[in-house]
């Protein structure tokens, strides 16, 4: 009796024992997977993040680039209102600045232009301050002009006090030269931090952390802002040790005392390089009672096992084939639906090369079947207005109507069919010195009555004559659609990174902003302010031939006093 008391107590303590580790591993498992799932989450919202920091550092990147500020990298004093009306223009088109300032190199304010609710205004000189005593002045001074500076995400602060209510801001600067001052943006944080929220099930378990320790956003423990508020460390609500395994492993995920805690960081090296900017981490929070409940329904699951004995066996059996079937079944299906993702992928590449090629016949046809019959009818009207000698004015006109139209016609076929060529021929890509081109390009297209004069410092790598037919309708353009008989046209380079901008710059009309895209459409062209249809693809082949070497061609800037062009190319190999 003692002996299977013996054995029944030791099958029963076996049985616990494992009941027990069984429901170790699966909570451990299931919080494993919650983790990962809490930590994928996080690298999703910390790249969304860094996109919109890479976004404020890409634009105050292209505003060194400006003519107007690039007179202070010059060493030259400008008008207070030139720097005022490129802030002011930037401020209008991108919504999310709610402050441009340059500051002198002893920290005052020179420049300042504040978005209201309802407009953009420039600060008066009574107005501006002395930001020397502020962290970030700190920070920016002493960095390289090729270096771009990123603040944290704090709360804006007006003569030395925070601002309310709290305006969350995060700034980009840039020096220009150690003693012409920075540029600041000021760029309102909100929005980012509302997406962060968007990302979680509840606001109470979505964080981002600085690498001083404050709270940006609060996975329902701690204060935001709390080092700001003068609130102490105290106010993160972080067990010991958090902060600095933070610091050393980029990302993670552990069970802490206060919850499942999982981790990702800010990483914008991808979108700005050459950057000097804080450390922050995208943290998500499952509390500590969840974290028990997931656990005890494992436990409380081993405990009936236990008094189960022989079933838990089974049914742990049961269950482990249960979730093997059920895994191969969704690998099946996964497999299944990528191999029918890759046949219509497939299918979807056939079509489009059966429609270049069939882009390709109808181009030809345009070419020859097409312009033929429109030459014959040229001819024979030209024959006709010859041979008729005797004819009403009214019939004159209207052959003399009938050859315009058919040479319109021949120009806009001949003109599609070099459109639909570009980024198709064999020309290999080469390093390519500009100058001569431009020069060759200019002796032709450059007519009497104009000037034009070219910077061109930098070579590039693209077929050479992708760019003498970008070249040769950028002169076009600026020559054609010029309101006077005479202008100048001024062209320049400028490298960043592996890119060089060939930037061509008219003294035209110029294009209002609601154009600016349209310009670029097929047949398109302004006129008297207006886009009209016209036969032309100057604008239009441009692109195409931007587009095809990986690049663009946009509208750097336009206003009464001209238009300046931007096209990227590949910088040549050193």
């Amino acid at each position: 009796m003692i002996t299977w008391t013996r054995v029944v107590l030791a099958g029963a303590g076996v049985t616990l024992a494992l009941a027990l580790w069984i429901a170790q591993a699966q909570s451990d498992a299931q919080l494993s997977a919650l983790g990962s799932e809490q930590q994928r989450r996080d690298t999703v919202s910390a790249m969304f993040v860094s996109n919109q920091l890479g976004r404020a550092l890409s634009q105050l990147d292209r505003l060194r680039d400006d003519p107007r500020v690039e007179v202070l990298r010059a060493d030259n004093v400008p008008t207070k209102q030139a720097l005022e009306d490129v802030f002011t223009t930037l401020m209008r088109l991108d919504p999310a600045i709610i402050q441009a300032r340059w500051i002198d190199a002893s920290g005052l304010e020179q420049v300042r232009v504040d978005r209201t609710p309802r407009s953009v205004v420039a600060l008066t000189d009574e107005q501006l301050q002395d930001k020397s005593d502020r962290d970030y002045y700190q920070a920016i001074t002493g960095l390289s002009d090729s270096t771009l500076w990123l603040s944290t995400i704090d709360l804006n602060e007006e003569n030395g006090q925070v601002e309310r209510p709290f305006k969350p801001t995060f700034r980009v600067a840039s020096p220009l030269n150690q003693d012409r001052g920075f540029l600041i943006l000021n760029y309102n944080a909100q929005p980012l931090i509302e997406e962060v929220y968007r990302s979680a099930e509840s606001r109470e378990q979505v964080g981002m952390l600085d690498q001083q320790g404050q709270w940006i956003v609060t996975p329902g423990v701690g204060s935001p802002w709390g080092l700001q508020l003068d609130q102490g460390t105290d106010a993160l609500g972080l067990p010991s040790g958090v902060i600095d395994r933070l610091g050393q492993t980029p990302d993670g995920a552990e069970v802490t005392t206060i919850g499942l805690l999982s981790w990702a960081p800010v990483d914008w090296s991808a979108v700005a390089p050459d950057v000097q900017g804080p450390q922050l981490s995208l943290i998500r929070l499952l509390p500590a009672e969840q974290v028990s409940q997931i656990r005890w329904r494992y436990f409380g699951l081993s405990i009936g096992l236990w008094f189960l004995f022989a079933v838990p066996i089974g049914y742990f059996a049961h269950r482990t084939w249960r979730a093997q079937v059920s895994e191969q079944l969704s690998t099946q299906r996964q497999l299944a639906q990528e191999q029918q993702a890759k046949a219509l992928l497939e299918l979807e590449a056939e079509k489009l090369s059966r429609s270049n090629r069939d882009l390709d016949a109808f181009a030809y046809a345009a070419a020859h079947d097409l312009r033929s019959p429109l030459r014959a009818i040229g001819q024979y009207t030209g024959i006709l207005l010859e041979d008729l000698e005797e004819i009403d004015p009214e019939s004159r006109s209207h052959l003399v109507r009938i050859q315009d139209l058919s040479s319109s016609l021949d120009r806009m076929l001949k003109g599609l069919l070099q459109y639909s060529r570009i980024g198709r021929s064999d020309s290999k890509s080469e390093r390519v010195d500009l100058n001569p081109l431009v020069q060759s390009m200019a002796a032709i297209y450059v007519i009497d009555g104009f000037t034009w004069e070219a910077q061109l410092e930098h070579r590039i790598q693209a077929p050479a004559a992708l760019v003498e037919l970008i070249i040769r309708n950028l002169m076009m353009n600026a020559v054609k659609h010029h309101h006077r008989e005479q202008g100048h046209i001024k062209l320049w380079t400028a490298q960043s990174g592996d890119w060089v901008t060939l930037y061509c710059q008219d003294d035209g009309p110029g294009i209002p902003i609601h154009n600016w895209e349209q310009v670029f459409s097929v047949f398109g062209k302004l006129a008297g302010g207006k886009l009209q249809e016209q036969d032309g693809l100057g604008l239009a082949m441009v692109r195409r031939a931007a587009e095809s070497l990986g690049g663009e061609i946009r509208i750097h800037d336009s206003t009464a006093a001209g238009t300046t062009f931007a096209v990227d190319f590949p910088a040549a190999v050193s």
